[in-house]
């Protein structure tokens, strides 16, 4: 009799096991319909969304959970994974509305973005922003062309604005520029001079900013260094600044804007002797004209030095900037930090 009771509440376990089991994955199964099949809401307002280049499905799912045409960012990884389609996903710009469900989200983002998002760094030269977009286009606008940009970017040094950028996919190179520029003259024209800068015009200052963008990587460093660039100009004693030298050396080795694997080589000693109005070394006052595109960061602190004392700086090997006022104290914190 005992052993009957036993067998019985066992099945019954049993049985009440598989009941919640089949319950349970019954649930995951209409959940999982749900967040897939059903869209955020019933508008179709259109939602600009943007995937920049080497963007992941991670930082995609994110987006679209953020700008709330998902209901799940994690389902829309693990869908996406499940049907191959994460290395299908492109970067551009689409119009999205919370009306399209997931898969169908996904789908739309396989191909035929409505434009090309492009990413220019601080600190590039022209050269390396032609090329960045080459490789954005693909081969597949005929309406840009490296030599084209090149030619009516001349006197643009400088005024070529880093950041994300979307453009269509025909988009003229003269319209890329523009763009580019234009966005130079808007946080430019944010910008109020104080202090030592006065006295300096907007292509000086952005010329400061170029130098300032290769030489510093803090943005408090930027605004030190700044103050002691303008100390050097004012007190006639040449800027000394390496990056004017790797500007000297990869524009002469590299005259072909495609044909150069690194833009900012390693200078060396003897490249102090290159003859050139762009050395630093060699030549009293700035560069005739800037040397690559600064960031805002930079661009403020050209624009709103630190005052000093200081004539002299270094960058450690951890980088880490030590600033001196004499030449004697900067000897010492060479003995000391680089050697």
């Amino acid at each position: 009799m005992k052993n009957k009771n036993s067998l019985r509440i066992i099945s019954y376990l049993l049985i009440s096991l598989i009941v919640v089991l089949l319950l349970g994955a019954g649930g995951v199964y209409l959940w999982t319909k749900h967040i897939l099949t059903t869209p955020v809401s019933g508008t179709s307002e259109k939602i600009e969304f943007i995937i920049a280049p080497g963007a992941t499905t991670t930082m995609v799912a994110k987006q679209l959970m953020a700008d709330n045409l998902i209901r799940s960012d994690l389902m829309f990884g693990l869908y996406a994974r499940y049907k191959g389609l994460d290395k299908k996903i492109q970067a551009g710009i689409y119009y999205l509305d919370p009306s399209l469900n997931l898969m169908q989200i996904i789908g739309k983002l396989q191909n035929n973005p409505s434009g090309i998002a492009v990413t220019t760094l601080e600190g590039w030269r022209r050269e390396q922003i032609a090329t960045a977009l080459e490789t954005a286009f693909e081969g597949n606008n005929p309406n840009y062309s490296v030599g084209e940009f090149m030619t009516l970017t001349q006197k643009m040094e400088g005024a070529l604005f880093p950041d994300t950028y979307q453009f269509e996919v025909f988009a003229s190179t003269e319209k890329i520029v523009k763009v580019m520029h234009d966005r130079y003259l808007e946080i430019v024209q944010q910008m109020k001079s104080q202090g030592q800068a006065q006295a300096y015009n907007e292509y000086q200052l952005t010329t400061v900013a170029s130098l300032l963008e290769r030489e510093a990587k803090t943005e408090s460093d930027r605004q030190i260094v700044a103050g002691i660039l303008f100390n050097r100009l004012e007190a006639g004693m040449p800027l000394q600044i390496d990056a004017t030298l790797q500007y000297v050396k990869a524009t002469r080795i590299c005259p072909v804007v495609d044909g150069c694997e690194n833009w900012w080589p390693s200078p060396s000693s003897e490249d102090k002797e290159l003859v050139s109005p762009y050395n630093t070394y060699l030549n009293v006052g700035l560069t005739p004209a800037p040397i690559a595109n600064p960031g805002k960061d930079t661009l403020l602190a050209a624009h709103n030095p630190i005052k000093s004392e200081n004539y002299y700086y270094l960058t450690d090997n951890n980088g880490i900037t030590h600033f001196a006022k004499t030449y004697d104290q900067h000897l010492v914190n060479i003995n000391t930090y680089l050697k």
